[in-house]
């Protein structure tokens, strides 16, 4: 689903979301890319 540019990526609990932000957003910068993630309550 995308809003204004923006999509879900998946459903996860809390502590996994925040995990999962974390390296995607390491691997993101590491190839230089500006990705932005986010972990937002539903």
């Amino acid at each position: 689903m995308h809003h204004k540019g923006s999509g879900v990526a998946g459903l996860y609990p809390k502590d996994v979301a925040e995990t999962k932000v974390d390296e995607v957003t390491k691997h993101a910068r590491k190839q230089g890319m500006p990705l932005k993630v986010t972990a937002e309550p539903e």
